[in-house]
């Protein structure tokens, strides 16, 4: 690897084009190749982001000798088979969020990697951001005291154009698109599994959930309120509260750059600036350029040799897994790889 990590891209959605755009942007990292169901979207893709190769099949490109790592791109459906081909051709793997569509796939990928002795990651980016660095600090310093409460929420109106929103072929729902990401705040915030787990939520007539509104409660006394919807905007902020003051991440909470700490009513505001994009930076989505604190990270993580990263661990992507199958249970959301 030579101080670089070598990358190959499988799959040409938009978030595969904003993540390829934050690894050119790393000072660690190389795009070396691409891989499509098609060649043709290989191409394209190659094209549009100066890749030297490109590959018509996600076979070719795990193959590739000049690629030391996979990021995993697929709809969720797909994330278990393209991480375990990668993985079974000796790749690193950063995988899309959710990882897996239930715990019993999440856990087939960490036996395997960990087997293998590979890196794998779930890619929370969330996690990466210096906001929650900070937040992180104040958490560990005392500075906000015992932590007792979250309450998050993160929702949007659909229109009904996206289908990977709401068919349940592609893995769509709430829960796995957005709603796993105030739940991995949670998990990020108190550090360990919730003891308790309370959810109710609303289906759409695909069977997908469409709202669900859940509690969690973890230590003693330490609870996460978290609401996640496709049926209205919401203000798509946290609150982090303990006995000597809280913190406020402002919307966007799942990519954050403004932050309110408050301490004995006292109230200062912090702003972490997302990287400003290269001229030549193909973007789909706001802000993406924050992608880059994740793939500097994991790039980082590979070329130490080590084989899961200490922020986003396996342990908490596996625990995350489990919650969010109860949750769904709760709810009555059942997928066809839950049988």
């Amino acid at each position: 690897m030579a101080g670089r990590v070598r990358w190959g891209i499988l799959g040409t959605g938009k978030i595969a084009s904003d993540f390829t755009s934050a690894l050119r942007m790393s000072d660690n990292a190389i795009v070396a190749a691409v891989g499509s169901r098609t060649q043709s979207s290989a191409d394209e893709f190659a094209r549009v982001h100066g890749i030297a190769k490109a590959h018509g099949s996600y076979e070719a490109l795990v193959a590739d000798a000049d690629v030391d790592a996979i990021y995993v791109s697929t709809p969720h459906t797909g994330h278990k088979d393209a991480t375990l081909l990668a993985l079974k051709n000796k790749k690193h793997v950063l995988c899309e969020k959710p990882m897996a569509m239930n715990l019993k796939e999440v856990k087939q990928m960490v036996e395997l990697a960990r087997s293998s002795q590979l890196f794998l990651m779930e890619a929370m980016w969330t996690r990466f951001f210096p906001a929650y660095d900070h937040i992180r600090k104040m958490i560990k310093e005392g500075t906000l005291g015992e932590i007792k409460a979250l309450i998050a929420n993160f929702g949007f109106k659909h229109t009904g154009k996206v289908e990977r929103l709401y068919n349940p072929e592609l893995g769509g729902g709430a829960l796995l698109d957005i709603g796993i990401y105030p739940l991995a705040l949670a998990f990020d915030v108190f550090g360990c599994k919730p003891s308790r787990i309370q959810a109710t939520g609303h289906r759409m007539d695909t069977g997908v959930d469409e709202t669900v509104s859940f509690t969690l409660e973890f230590q003693p006394g330490q609870f996460a309120s978290i609401f996640t919807t496709f049926s209205c905007d919401t203000p798509c902020d946290a609150v982090i509260m303990g006995t000597k003051g809280s913190v406020r991440v402002h919307k966007p909470m799942w990519h954050p750059q403004d932050i309110t700490i408050t301490i004995d009513g006292k109230e200062e505001h912090k702003s972490f600036p997302a990287p400003a994009p290269p001229s030549d930076f193909p973007s789909m989505y706001f802000d993406s350029t924050g992608m880059v604190y994740e793939a500097q990270a994991v790039s980082e993580c590979i070329l130490k040799g080590q084989t899961e990263s200490e922020l986003m661990t396996l342990e908490h992507t596996l625990a995350m897994a489990q919650t969010l199958d109860e949750l769904r249970r709760q709810v009555g959301v059942v997928y066809k790889q839950d049988s």
